[in-house]
């Protein structure tokens, strides 16, 4: 695969491209920040752009098979760091994705405070979503637009509380976005990397969707990697089985509390409790105190509680592994992160699992001659 690692201004102006890169390393999680990190020796071209001034890095990725060629990540650079011995002289890169400015962005600067979803009628949580990011930008634009993917699903159910979030004072943007989608039916997002495009103070560098899951997740049942059979097109892999996080209660605080239940725009609030109680049961009880990220609704709140058991009251399958070289199915052509594919393996006649695992995060290892190693993160359940 040919990778392509372009440095440019805050503008999109392009520097050039960081050639004689080594340890090129790009990572694309789910709902996460990505990175792209790589090493220029001190002498390149651009070392002193890197060292003197706030750079963009885009990088690119062409599939050998299909000629298909995507732009996998564009972000600012974090940090450039020198580094002089009598071995070697370089400075190491790394970058972040645009997301990332989110998390230096606040809501509710003022003595009133933000709240979100003010009318007494269903509230979708990721229309919330985009009003967040559409805040932050009427301050001073961000590089991330809003798009209009649908809406998540996730309501208030009219319940004549007046606000479905809120309020807050001082709260990171992103912060915000994590709470809220953290709910059983609530919205996924993604920040998809766009070539610059002319904005306000700075050029838009990515397209934020906020969406259901079911929008996202989709199945692609000819992806399809197997150990140990006849297609063996995972070269090794590493199974964890984690109960690191199980609990099968959850409870929900709130403001004021035990002083006495809070009140908000005229509509009591309670701690809010969930169980599963076949889990409790079965393995006794574990229980924890999941924040309540802002959110004001008492039946929104209900979700978050369950959104925890849904996926904390059980063992969580978390699968690493390496395709083989020149393998098929690729990513960004067969397949994307947030998608499920199938993974199978078998050892000495035992399958040791098959089952249709959630792509959560992809890594790339470039070495200097541009060959690439691929990392793929699967969890189940997702």
């Amino acid at each position: 695969m040919a990778w392509q690692f372009i440095l440019s201004d805050l503008q999109g102006a392009v520097h050039g491209e960081l050639t004689q890169a080594s340890s090129r390393k790009v990572s694309d999680p789910w709902m996460r920040v990505p990175t792209a990190s790589c090493s220029i020796p001190l002498w390149h071209p651009l070392a002193d752009t890197v060292m003197s001034t706030a750079c963009l890095l885009r990088c690119y990725r062409t599939d050998d098979l299909t000629g298909t060629r995507t732009l996998v990540f564009h972000g600012p650079v974090l940090t450039a760091e020198e580094n002089a011995d009598s071995g070697s002289q370089t400075i190491g890169i790394t970058a972040v994705g645009v997301f990332a400015r989110l998390a230096k962005r606040l809501l509710g600067t003022t003595r009133a405070g933000i709240e979100f979803g003010t009318v007494p009628s269903p509230v979708d949580l990721s229309v919330i979503g985009r009003n967040i990011v559409d805040t932050v930008n009427g301050s001073s634009y961000t590089g991330i637009t809003t798009s209009s993917t649908g809406g998540s699903g996730a309501i208030t159910t009219n319940t004549g509380e007046p606000a479905a979030t809120g309020k807050w004072w001082l709260k990171p943007a992103a912060e915000a976005i994590a709470e809220i989608s953290a709910g059983l039916n609530s919205f996924e997002w993604r920040v998809r990397p766009t070539e610059p495009i002319s904005g306000l103070s700075h050029p838009r560098i990515g397209l934020i969707d906020f969406a259901p899951q079911s929008t996202f997740d989709v199945l692609r049942s000819d992806a399809i990697y197997e150990y140990g059979t006849t297609r063996a097109n995972i070269a090794s892999y590493s199974r964890k089985v984690s109960r690191e996080t199980f609990i099968n209660r959850a409870w929900i605080s709130v403001q004021g509390w035990p002083d006495g239940p809070a009140v908000v725009n005229g509509v009591k609030q309670n701690v809010i409790v969930s169980s599963d109680n076949p889990s409790v049961v079965a393995d006794s009880l574990y229980e924890e105190v999941v924040p309540e990220g802002g959110v004001t609704d008492n039946n929104l709140r209900i979700l978050i509680a369950q959104f925890h058991l849904k996926y904390r009251a059980k063992a969580r399958q978390q699968i690493t592994f390496t395709p083989a070289p020149n393998s098929r199915p690729t990513p960004y052509v067969d397949y994307f992160v947030g998608e499920s594919i199938r993974a199978r393996a078998e050892v000495r006649g035992v399958t040791r699992f098959d089952a249709l695992f959630r792509v959560f995060g992809i890594t790339f290892d470039i070495d200097a001659n541009g060959a690439e190693t691929i990392e793929i993160e699967l969890i189940e359940p997702a």
